[in-house]
């Protein structure tokens, strides 16, 4: 087991997590994108100009409790859980330029029956700047933040976990694509039912 220390600097303005269940590995790892640049969100009310400033591991951990008996040949393959969840925050701004950084949290669980056959838990974090931040609204800025920047990072993300997977003695697991724009879409309506439940259980609390 190799295991880093989690960093404390990981405190979130902001946090909305979605969860997705695979049961297959495969699929290619494919990207265009470079690790820096300009960024414009497609599927956002603004066409955001936002520039990458770097992607880095925040936190890695791996796990292979039964290694090597896990990785033996002639066994079925393992029943996967992959959970998403996804957090930012502002790091600074100064004349006009705000400077965000967008933390993507991976959570992979592998079981065989009730036996654990690998855990990875990943922190992934993207900064970027955005200019003139305060012409745009808080949602706005929080669903480019939620769905842009991770969709970015999810071929480097990827990559990663199969590349971690192979070199652990296992076949490399290939995360199947993930659309962030649905996920961010469903947690706020999530949270809109929420709300509305909760204003109606104060409504009768109080009558």
């Amino acid at each position: 087991m190799a295991k880093k220390k989690k960093d404390d600097t990981s405190t979130k303005d902001s946090k909305v997590a979605a969860q997705t269940t695979e049961d297959k590995a495969e699929g290619k790892v494919a990207s265009d994108e470079t690790a820096s640049g300009p960024l414009h969100g497609g599927d956002t009310p603004h066409d955001f100009p936002a520039v990458i400033q770097g992607q880095y591991i925040k936190d890695l951990s791996f796990e292979s409790p039964r290694a090597p008996l896990s990785i033996m040949p002639g066994q079925k393959q393992p029943e996967l859980n992959v959970n998403f969840g996804l957090a930012y925050r502002k790091l600074s701004e100064k004349e006009g330029r705000a400077f965000y950084e967008v933390v993507t949290m991976v959570k992979v669980t592998a079981k065989r029956e009730d036996n654990l056959v690998f855990l990875i838990e990943l922190q992934h974090g993207t900064s970027c700047i955005i200019s003139e931040p305060d012409t745009l609204s808080e949602e706005e800025l929080e669903q480019f933040l939620l769905t842009e920047l991770p969709r970015y990072s999810f071929p480097f993300i990827r990559q990663l976990i199969a590349t971690l997977t192979a070199q652990s003695g296992f076949t490399p697991l290939y995360l199947a694509p993930v659309n962030f724009v649905n996920l961010y879409k469903q947690r706020k309506a999530q949270q809109a039912q929420q709300g509305e439940q909760d204003e109606s259980a104060a409504a009768q609390n109080a009558g």
